[in-house]
């Protein structure tokens, strides 16, 4: 298989950066899907922003050099490249925010928590916290990516119940004491 025709122009493009781009083509070969981040790939001469600056003509060379078996082809473009190649992903996270300042936690009052981290709450616990989603259909997260833990909870926004259907977690009935206590109690907090 040879280079594609579409991308003989951007090949051109980047003339200069081909010792670079070959040396990330042949890391790959050489550590397929290798399950850790971006800025951990030890490549000479090349850094995380080089690689996230050209994902689109990266993408293309590994998928010609790498193993069919070494692509996910269920991602694609930019957004995709870590998933599609193997590489770890921040995890994905829900803001929550304080609007009442007499409630803000040393200070803090917009918080980014992973879904894994939520997806271990006992959702049935907190039935109550929950509402129809008005959209009437389920969410947008592929189960594909999700922990077992987190296709559960998923599974259960998503069935709802017979009269409602879908639902999604309110955040404006989740009590701040509970929320507090649970931060205050949580390995991660931190007093000043």
């Amino acid at each position: 298989m040879g280079f594609p025709a579409s991308s003989a122009a951007s090949g051109l493009e980047h003339a200069e950066e081909w010792p670079q781009l070959l040396a990330v083509c042949a890391w790959f070969r050489d550590h397929p899907r290798p399950g850790i981040y971006l800025r951990q790939l030890d490549i000479p001469g090349v850094d995380t922003k080089f690689i996230e600056s050209r994902r689109r003509l990266l993408g293309e060379l590994l998928d010609l050099v790498l193993p069919a078996e070494a692509v996910d082809t269920r991602y694609t473009g930019a957004r995709g490249f870590e998933a599609r190649y193997g590489l770890r992903q921040a995890p994905t996270r829900v803001r929550l925010r304080l609007l009442d300042p007499e409630l803000a936690i040393r200070g803090l009052t917009d918080l980014a928590v992973p879904v894994e981290e939520l997806a271990r709450l006992d959702l049935a616990a907190h039935r109550h916290l929950c509402v129809p989603d008005p959209r009437g259909e389920p969410g947008a997260a592929p189960p594909e990516r999700l922990t077992h833990e987190e296709a559960a909870t998923f599974a259960e926004l998503q069935a709802g119940d017979a009269k409602a259907g879908p639902l999604r977690l309110e955040q404006e009935r989740i009590g701040m004491g509970w929320a507090e206590g649970r931060i205050r109690g949580s390995r991660w907090y931190y007093q000043l």
